[in-house]
């Protein structure tokens, strides 16, 4: 009976991490969670295909309120961040630890009753010249925002967004100073809702219904990728550690796998990012099952500093 219980726990535990959401930067600590394979699908056959793409029309779903877009470094905000390796902000507690001989710092971010709620992972070179953007999730439980005491807010009234934050705290930990990156990278991005943010963005589509069936050209997805929150995640955390982008690379962008295995990922671990794939394009055949999509892409930023601010 102990067993079955134990089995139990540890079928609740698998349940609650699908859940999680996938806020910017996923790894691939998360290959299960990759889209059906085609067999699969071709099992479920164009009527099941056709009923999720009828549900996402008929029932569309709020999308989570973009990020606010942060232009230029906030005076002060930065330098105030701290640097402890335990935080307690109004019940949310923040953990950082570093493997110092990897560069690599880890924050897990807990509720009072030691709930999991998110977990962000950086690692830099030993020089602080770059910094590879691992991992962030956020439990969709969590705050999205967090007001630290004697932090600069980056929206008045409301503080800054709990990951942001939580990035910026490893940079300071690290003792990256204002504006002294050259580069940045990210993981391999397999996070449904920015796949299809990409692939629904103006720049694609409009590309995909004049070129159908032709490999998308890296500068387009360039275009594309700044719609998608991922890119606006990142953006605002180099911004306000005083990084301007000054150039994005895509890559790995074109080992496509179908519209219907991206939609039945979706479908299946994220009903909020349902709404990303909305559009009136389905006449175009902009929702054809089979039209291979971008996926699993990584970025690479060449930064400069910002000047004075």
């Amino acid at each position: 009976m102990k067993a079955i219980f134990r089995n139990a726990e540890m079928y609740s535990m698998v349940f609650r991490t699908l859940f999680i959401f996938l806020l910017f930067i996923p790894t691939s600590t998360f290959g299960a969670l990759k889209c059906p394979d085609l067999t699969v699908e071709e099992k479920l056959g164009p009527k099941a295909y056709q009923k999720v793409v009828d549900s996402i029309k008929i029932n569309p779903l709020k999308r989570p309120p973009p990020i606010t877009v942060v232009k230029s470094p906030i005076r002060n905000l930065y330098e105030s961040i701290p640097t402890q390796e335990n935080l307690d902000i109004n019940g949310l507690k923040i953990l950082n630890q570093t493997i110092k001989e990897k560069n690599r710092h880890i924050s897990s971010i807990f509720d009072d009753d030691h709930e999991s709620l998110g977990i962000v992972e950086t690692e830099f070179d030993f020089q602080n010249t770059w910094v590879l953007f691992d991992k962030a999730e956020r439990s969709d439980v969590a705050p999205s925002f967090v007001k630290p005491s004697g932090v600069v807010p980056m929206v008045r009234g409301k503080g800054i967004p709990t990951i942001v934050f939580t990035t910026l705290c490893q940079f300071r930990r690290q003792g990256i100073q204002f504006g002294k990156l050259k580069k940045a990278f990210s993981s391999i991005i397999i996070n449904y809702r920015s796949i299809l943010e990409l692939w629904t963005s103006k720049p694609v589509r409009d590309w995909v219904l004049k070129h159908p069936n032709q490999k998308i050209p890296e500068s387009v997805l360039v275009l594309g990728v700044k719609d998608t929150q991922t890119y606006l995640n990142l953006n605002t955390i180099l911004t306000l550690s005083g990084h301007r982008i000054r150039t994005i690379q895509l890559t790995n962008a074109n080992a496509p796998e179908t519209l219907a295995s991206v939609l039945m990922g979706y479908n299946k671990i994220d009903a909020l990012a349902q709404d990303a794939v909305r559009t009136d394009q389905s006449k175009n055949n902009f929702f054809e099952p089979n039209i291979p999509i971008p996926v699993r892409f990584t970025l690479s930023f060449e930064l400069e500093a910002f000047g004075p601010y």
